[in-house]
C-alpha cells in the first residue's frame, strides 16, 4: 500500500497544480451560472408584454381573458369585424388579434392573426381558458349549479406512495432525483476514466513508464492512478459545488425571487391543463424555499445517498481500469477507437434510455439494464427513487461487484504486457494473447 500511496499522491498533486486544473475549477461555476441565470435575463428581458386584442363574434368569451406578465388582453374590439381589425394590426410588431367565431361551441377552434408566430405559452393559455369557459357553459345549460360548477373543477394534485407505507411522494421529483444522480456519475466516469486513459498513454510515448515499472508492479502503478485522478475529480467536484453556490445563490436572489417562481408555476401549470379559474385555490404561502426542502424530504436520502456511494465508486472503478487497459495497448490516442467503442457504448445506451427507464421502471428494459454490470450505476440510479425491490437492488450490487473484481483482474494483466508494447497496433485477438502471457 505504501507505494500505492506514493503513486496516488503523485497523480494527485501533479494535477492539482497545472494551470488547467486551477482554470477549469475557477470557470466551471461561473460558466454554470451563466447557463442558469443569463437565459433568464435574457428571456425576460427580450420578452415584451404581448398586445392581444379580442374580436369575438360569439359574443360570450370576450371578457375570460385576465392579464398575465406576459400578455395584456384588450376586449374593446370584440364587436368590429376581424377584416377591420387585420388590416388595422398587419404591420404592427407584438399584436396578435385572437378571432372567436359564432360557431366555437360547435368547431372548438380559434384563430390567432399575427405578424410573428404566436409562441406555446400564449396559445396553450388561450386554449384552457377557452376550454374551461365551454366546459362550465356545457354543465350550466344541463342544469347544473354555477356555483357547484367553479367548486367541482378544481384540479387534482396526484401523488403517490407505496402500499406497505404512508410516505406520500411525488413522481416528478423522483424522476427528477433519479436522473440528476444517474448524470452525475455518467458524467464523472466519462470525463475522469478518460483522463486515466491520457495519463497512461502519455507515460508510455514518453518511455517514463520504464523507469516506474522498475520500482513497482504494473497492477500498482495502474490501481494508483485510478485512485489519484478519481481524488482530484472528487475535489474539482467539491470545489464546483461550493463556488457555485457561492456565485449563483445571490444571482438567483436578486433575480428567481419567490414571486417571480410563483409566476414560472403559474404558466406551468396553465402549461399542463390546469383551468384558469383554478389558479387562485393553489396555496399563495408556497415559496420556492419551501419546495425544495419538501423535494428533499420527499426521498429515502439515507438509502438512495448510500447506493449512490456504492454505484459512483465501484462504477468508476470498473470503467477506469478498462480505460487504463485501452490506454496501455495503443501507442496515441488516435489508436484507441476501436476499443473505445465497445467500452463507451452501454455507458452511452444507458442515458439514451433515461426517458424509457423512468416512464417505467420496473418494466423488463429497466430490470435488465439495472442488473448488467457496465449500464447498473447509471440505471440503478434512475430506478432506485422508484423504491425497486431489495432482492434486485442485492443482485445487481452483487453482479457489479463481482464483475468489477473480474474486470480489474482481466486489465491489470492487458496493463502490465500493453504498457511496454512499442511501435505495434493491438488487435482484440492480440489483447487476448496479453490475458495469459506468462511474462
Amino acid at each position: 500500500m505504501g507505494k500505492i500511496g506514493l503513486i496516488i499522491r503523485r497523480e494527485y498533486l501533479t494535477r492539482v497544480k497545472k494551470k488547467s486544473f486551477i482554470v477549469l475549477t475557477l470557470l466551471g461555476p461561473i460558466l454554470w451560472a451563466c447557463l442558469i441565470i443569463v437565459p433568464a435575463f435574457l428571456n425576460e428581458a427580450a420578452d415584451t408584454v404581448k398586445q392581444v386584442y379580442v374580436v369575438d363574434e360569439s359574443n360570450l368569451y370576450f371578457d375570460i381573458f385576465k392579464d398575465n406578465p406576459k400578455a395584456k388582453f384588450h376586449t374593446q374590439l370584440h364587436d368590429i369585424n376581424i377584416d377591420a381589425v387585420r388590416a388595422m394590426f398587419k404591420d404592427s410588431d407584438n399584436v396578435y388579434v385572437l378571432y372567436i367565431t359564432p360557431l366555437v361551441v360547435e368547431t372548438r377552434k380559434v384563430t390567432i392573426f399575427s405578424k410573428s408566430q404566436p409562441n406555446v405559452n400564449l396559445t396553450s393559455y388561450i386554449s384552457i381558458t377557452i376550454a374551461s369557459e365551454l366546459q362550465r357553459d356545457l354543465l350550466v345549460k344541463n342544469k347544473i349549479d354555477k356555483a357547484l360548477v367553479d367548486e367541482y373543477i378544481k384540479p387534482v394534485n396526484v401523488t403517490s406512495a407505496k402500499i406497505d407505507s404512508a410516505k406520500i411522494t411525488n413522481t416528478d421529483k423522483v424522476a427528477g432525483t433519479g436522473i440528476v444522480l444517474g448524470l452525475f456519475i455518467y458524467i464523472f466516469v466519462f470525463l475522469y476514466s478518460s483522463q486515466v486513459m491520457r495519463g497512461v498513454i502519455e507515460e508510455k510515448s514518453s518511455r517514463i513508464i520504464e523507469v516506474i515499472i522498475s520500482s513497482v508492479k504494473p497492477f500498482q502503478l495502474m490501481m494508483g492512478k485510478i485512485i489519484g485522478i478519481a481524488l482530484v475529480g472528487l475535489t474539482q467536484f467539491l470545489l464546483w459545488i461550493l463556488l457555485s453556490i457561492a456565485v449563483i445563490t445571490p444571482l438567483s436572489n436578486s433575480f428567481l425571487t419567490d414571486k417571480h417562481y410563483k409566476d414560472l408555476s403559474s404558466q406551468q401549470q396553465l402549461k399542463i391543463g390546469v383551468p384558469t379559474s383554478a389558479a387562485h385555490h393553489v396555496d399563495s404561502g408556497e415559496t420556492a424555499s419551501s419546495k425544495v426542502l419538501d423535494f428533499l424530504g420527499d426521498q429515502q436520502w439515507g438509502l438512495i445517498l448510500g447506493c449512490f456511494a456504492f454505484y459512483f465508486l465501484i462504477g468508476y472503478l470498473l470503467y477506469a481500469s478498462l480505460f487504463a487497459a485501452v490506454g496501455s495497448a495503443v501507442d496515441s490516442e488516435t489508436d484507441t477507437q476501436q476499443f473505445m467503442l465497445p467500452v463507451s457504448v452501454p455507458l452511452i445506451l444507458s442515458m439514451a434510455m433515461s426517458g424509457a427507464i423512468v416512464s417505467n421502471p420496473d418494466g423488463p428494459v429497466a430490470f435488465w439494464f439495472s442488473m448488467v454490470p457496465l449500464s447498473s450505476p447509471i440505471v440503478m440510479m434512475f430506478r432506485l427513487p422508484f423504491h425497486p425491490p431489495i432482492w434486485q437492488l442485492i443482485l445487481s450490487m452483487g453482479l457489479l461487484f463481482g464483475f468489477f473484481i473480474l474486470m480489474t483482474w482481466l486489465a491489470g494483466r492487458i496493463y502490465r504486457t500493453g504498457i511496454l508494447m512499442y511501435g505495434k497496433k493491438a488487435s482484440w485477438k492480440e489483447l487476448g494473447k496479453w490475458l495469459f502471457y506468462k511474462g
